[in-house]
């Protein structure tokens, strides 16, 4: 199933960003990005053919939130 699948309730179709509010799409991509910075500033990144979901592991996320958690962030900012 596509994670970007929109649907529609009229079509029979409900997707994950069904009933998501018109803003959380860009939410979502400004964390990834952040994520994705991230990993390409720890040269974490280096097969860029691996699929997202192999990109998290125990270890860069650990270094992600601790790194997030020494800015002056809310708390939301750091965990989203």
């Amino acid at each position: 199933m596509r994670l970007s699948l929109d649907g529609d309730i009229s079509d029979g179709v409900l997707g994950p960003r069904a009933l998501w509010k018109p803003a959380t799409p860009a939410i979502h991509r400004q964390g990834y990005g952040r994520w994705l910075t991230f990993l390409i500033g720890q040269e974490a990144m280096t097969n860029k053919d691996e699929a997202p979901w192999e990109r998290v592991t125990h270890e860069p996320v650990e270094a992600n939130l601790a790194e997030r958690s020494g800015r002056d962030m809310s708390s939301w900012t750091i965990w989203f």
